[in-house]
């Protein structure tokens, strides 16, 4: 595997056990290359699927405030003179169902683990085995 130059991926805790384990297993050098390199491939995977999952929800969330907007077109009709206010505490529930949703799309998108430009930029390395630790 080649030196750590590309990014770091970021695991999960089950995935970095997994390393940890293998790391200790004493392999001839042609196996430690195959191992290293699964290893990387399946952590690039791991790391393109929270991607997905992320995006996909930050998609929902969007849908859910366009949404909103529609309903909230309904600002321009209501009469200033309206006896029932509670059309106004609709209208803020709605603001705030869209304030709710922009925020956990925020969230999604903030824990992508690297900037999605990246992902094509440069290879993923999974420490200990793109460090050199070798087996036998």
């Amino acid at each position: 595997m080649p030196p750590s130059s590309g990014r770091k991926a970021s695991l999960d805790p089950g995935l970095e056990g997994l390393i940890r384990l293998l790391a200790g297993i004493e392999l001839d050098c042609d196996c430690r290359k195959r191992l290293d390199s699964a290893v990387a491939r399946y952590a690039q995977f791991t790391d393109m699927r929270r991607r997905k999952l992320a995006l996909s929800g930050a998609r929902e969330r969007a849908l859910r405030i366009s949404g909103l907007l529609d309903l909230l077109k309904d600002l321009d009709d209501l009469p200033l003179a309206d006896p029932d206010l509670s059309v106004f505490d609709e209208m803020a529930d709605l603001f705030r169902d869209a304030a709710v949703a922009a925020s956990e799309a925020e969230t999604l998108l903030r824990s992508l683990p690297h900037q999605l430009e990246r992902l094509a930029a440069s290879p993923v390395t999974v420490e200990p085995f793109a460090s050199g630790i070798s087996g036998g």
